[in-house]
C-alpha cells in the first residue's frame, strides 16, 4: 500500500490516487504525446509497473495492455510500446 495524498491505495492502482487529485485542476482529459486526447478514466485504470521520480510507467487495459508513461509534472501521457512483450524486448541490460 502506498499514501497518495489522503488516499491509500495498492501501488498498481496509484493512478487512480493521482487522478482523484488532479482530475479538479485539468479536467476530464490529458494529452499524449501527440496531443491527442487521453481520458482521466482511461489514466486512472492504468496498471502501474513502476515509477521513476514520480513518473509512473503502466499498462493500459483498454488499449491490450500497451506500455504507458505518465509524467507527473505535466500530467500528460506517453506510449512506450504496443504490448508488454515489446516493451521487454526494447528493455536493455545495465551492466553493475
Amino acid at each position: 500500500m502506498i499514501r497518495i495524498n489522503r488516499d491509500k491505495v495498492l501501488a498498481i492502482h496509484q493512478l487512480s490516487a493521482y487522478v482523484s487529485s488532479i482530475r479538479k485542476h485539468i479536467g476530464d482529459e490529458t494529452e499524449d504525446q501527440d496531443g491527442e486526447p487521453y481520458s482521466l478514466d482511461r489514466l486512472a485504470a492504468g496498471l502501474a509497473m513502476g515509477d521513476n521520480n514520480g513518473d509512473v510507467v503502466f499498462l493500459d487495459p483498454a488499449d491490450d495492455c500497451s506500455v504507458w508513461l505518465w509524467y507527473h509534472d505535466g500530467a500528460d501521457v506517453e506510449r512506450l510500446a504496443d504490448s508488454f512483450e515489446q516493451w521487454l524486448e526494447m528493455a536493455t541490460v545495465s551492466e553493475s
